[in-house]
């Protein structure tokens, strides 16, 4: 139901990757080995990415997901999954990633694959073997998702419906409120 007002450009494919992600959150701490990362996509702003994704956290967590930029620096972005995985983050959104950017990082492909990495400590020389638990899910215009990541990513195809599509008026609105009120029932 909470999802029933979106559009897909690619119809029950899309649809599919969205019941896909929602399931793969609620039963991801049952897998050692990594699971897909899911992309949210559409061809324009307010189309409703990360409110799809806010979504799925609220259904299962009660709160938001962690958020972070998708960064291009390699070693930044070990950074910041390294952080994240000690933090125990069971969602983790790059959230709107630039159109120009090419997604493919080798820690993130690693995670997606194996479900564990290898981080070095910041400050210091030794090694942090951590798992991962969390579920990766990505937003942006015209993601550019590129290499060894097309295969380890599903991708969702929201339809805006039209230029303005942060004018739609939607039934249940605002939908993460009413997932947060609503969440024994769903």
């Amino acid at each position: 139901v909470p999802f029933s007002e979106f559009k897909w450009i690619d119809g029950s494919v899309s649809a599919a990757a969205l019941m896909a992600a929602l399931f793969t959150v609620g039963i991801r701490h049952l897998f050692e080995e990594g699971v897909p990362m899911f992309a949210v996509d559409a061809p324009r702003q307010g189309s409703g990415k990360t409110k799809i994704v806010r979504t799925i956290s609220n259904i299962w967590f009660g709160h938001s997901m962690a958020t972070t930029p998708y960064s291009t620096d390699h070693e930044e972005m070990k950074k910041h999954l390294a952080a994240m995985l000690m933090n125990g983050d069971r969602m983790i959104l790059f959230d709107n990633v630039h159109p120009m950017v090419r997604v493919n990082d080798p820690t993130l492909n690693a995670l997606l694959t194996n479900g564990r990495s290898t981080f070095r400590e910041l400050g210091s020389q030794r090694m942090l073997e951590l798992d991962s638990t969390a579920t990766f899910f990505m937003t942006g215009n015209n993601l550019k998702i590129v290499g060894d990541m097309i295969r380890r990513t599903i991708r969702l195809q929201i339809d805006p419906g039209g230029l303005h599509p942060e004018n739609r008026k939607f039934a249940i609105d605002p939908l993460e409120t009413y997932v947060l009120e609503h969440r024994m029932e769903l």
